[in-house]
């Protein structure tokens, strides 16, 4: 990958750095494991992923230079197809 987008993923995982994030998900796996036959919860996790995903986005882009803001759409992009088999 480019350096101007590795610069920019090292951003939103600042983010999560920032934000506590591996806290939260210890957290949710503790819930998860202990109430594992509830959909609720798996449905839970998988919308505080989401929702922390997001946020961490919105952390890049307020926090990166307008260039690096205007590229991340491309280096998220870049990053499905880099991610993809075959």
């Amino acid at each position: 990958l480019p350096a101007r987008e590795l610069e920019t993923i090292l951003l939103h995982e600042l983010g999560h750095l920032k934000r506590g994030d591996l806290w939260r998900q210890a957290f949710l796996q503790l819930a998860l494991a202990v109430h594992w036959f509830n959909p609720l919860v798996w449905l839970a996790v998988v919308l505080a992923r989401v929702d922390r995903e997001l946020a961490c986005d919105e952390f890049v882009l307020a926090h990166a230079s307008s260039e690096q803001a205007a590229n991340y759409d491309r280096t998220l992009l870049h990053l499905v197809q880099f991610s993809r088999p075959g």
